[in-house]
């Protein structure tokens, strides 16, 4: 005896699904605010503030390596 396709019940999984996936994507939303809020705060102010001339003055701790260097 055979089970023909008309005869077995299909399980449905949407609703479970659609919340995982809407777990999924509050989760990533808070994760990327998170990392946002971090290079906003810490990274991206080195970046605007960056002088070269402070990272190759050696009055201020640079050390001077290559062919600049003396001594």
């Amino acid at each position: 005896m055979s089970v023909t396709p008309g005869s077995v019940t299909a399980v449905s999984r949407e609703s479970k699904a659609s919340s995982f996936f809407a777990l999924k994507i509050l989760g990533f939303v808070a994760l990327l605010g998170v990392a946002l809020w971090f290079v906003g705060n810490y990274a991206l102010r080195y970046v605007l503030d960056y002088s070269e001339a402070f990272y190759t003055d050696p009055m201020h701790g640079a050390r001077i390596t290559g062919a600049n260097a003396s001594g």
